[in-house]
């Protein structure tokens, strides 16, 4: 008899035939492709190259395996910690196509957790400009206000907060035009004294990301009937499920300890979680219909929104734990409150930055 996981394995190859890319292999002309995109956006020959080999002669749903083994094996030992059971097995599979999302099912033998590729091209790209961005992020040190650049003592790159918010609708337009590269490597441009800071963003992103699938398994939301689930209940699922995936974020961070490694850690892992909402904002406009992107959730909407979801966990975390771990989580803070209100007035026009101000008045007036 098969196992749990074989049964998971079974069920994912069955959702995998389906998919346009299920069946196929990165092709010569795949890897070639690769390596003019990497040089067009500033790539050496040997980078591109080096970069580029990694998804040749590859399936596509693999692309990403040597990523997702790593979050897996963290979460799980994370919900150890936590001394928290999973109710079954749980598969973490990437599927190739499709609109960037992550999602957790019942399956048989336990539970089927799947990234879209998409999604991980997204996170990088936006966390990207964000890391470029800290030159005009400005926090305030025993020094006085300085750019958060300068605080971690990188050199300028000389980025503004109008080619930040460029950056974005190119990702936006790539998104909406199904021009995206689906399997996009991770690591696509050297960016010098930057690379570990994005790195640690980038891979903490991802991890809440699959925390948060893992955070609906562990509530018992994936052995809900969708039909018996009200939108409320639906809503406050999500804000359950941030909750949850915040702890086991923070699980093996050493938050009694004050020194730099360990505050390095704790701030790269909140910080990446919140970046997380930011990438949501970004795909939360590429919607056709019901956008909801201010601070406030509109009346009736299904799910909070991801700005909501932001300011609420960034809130939680300086309720519960010490103030020195939201330094960078702070910097993403200021620096989606600059650039995704733009970002929207440019591809959705001066209704929905309207709808935003408003929002950002009524939760102004909830933080007095």
């Amino acid at each position: 008899m098969n196992s749990d996981l074989d049964r998971i394995e079974s069920y994912y190859l069955e959702k995998l035939r389906s998919d346009p890319l299920g069946k196929e292999v990165c092709s010569e002309s795949d890897f070639e492709s690769q390596v003019k995109l990497l040089q067009e956006a500033g790539a050496t020959e040997d980078e591109a190259n080096q970069v580029a080999s990694m998804f040749q002669c590859r399936p596509f749903h693999q692309v990403y395996d040597y990523i997702l083994d790593q979050i897996q094996a963290e979460v799980e030992s994370a919900v150890r910690a936590c001394n928290a059971n999973l109710p079954g097995k749980v598969l973490l599979r990437t599927l190739p196509t499709g609109f960037a999302n992550a999602g957790a099912v019942n399956a048989p033998g336990g539970y089927l957790v799947t990234v879209r590729a998409e999604l991980f091209q997204v996170i990088y790209r936006v966390c990207k400009v964000f890391c470029h961005s800290l030159d005009f992020i400005m926090l305030e040190s025993p020094s006085g206000s300085r750019p958060l650049s300068e605080i971690a003592g990188f050199a300028p790159s000389g980025w503004t907060q109008s080619q930040a918010i460029s950056s974005l609708v190119e990702i936006y337009d790539s998104l909406v035009d199904k021009h995206t590269v689906y399997h996009a490597p991770r690591h696509e441009i050297p960016m010098g004294q930057r690379q570990a800071f994005l790195d640690q963003i980038v891979y903490f992103a991802e991890l809440f990301a699959v925390s948060h699938e893992y955070a609906h398994v562990l509530h018992g939301h994936c052995d809900e009937s969708l039909e018996s689930i009200s939108a409320v209940e639906r809503f406050h699922n999500e804000f359950a499920a941030d909750d949850l995936a915040l702890t086991l974020l923070l699980a093996p961070a050493d938050l009694r300890n004050e020194n730099r490694d360990a505050a390095l850690d704790a701030n790269y892992r909140v910080a990446g979680a919140c970046i997380m909402f930011c990438v949501q904002v970004l795909l939360e406009a590429c919607r056709s219909t019901d956008e909801n992107l201010g601070f406030k959730s509109r009346a009736g909407a299904e799910y909070p929104s991801p700005m909501e979801r932001l300011v609420r966990m960034l809130n939680s975390v300086k309720q519960r734990y010490p103030d020195w771990i939201t330094q960078f989580a702070d910097a993403v803070m200021i620096w989606s409150a600059g650039v995704m209100p733009a970002l929207i007035a440019e591809v959705r026009g001066a209704d929905e930055i309207k709808w935003i101000a408003e929002n950002a008045k009524l939760r102004s007036q909830d933080d007095a």
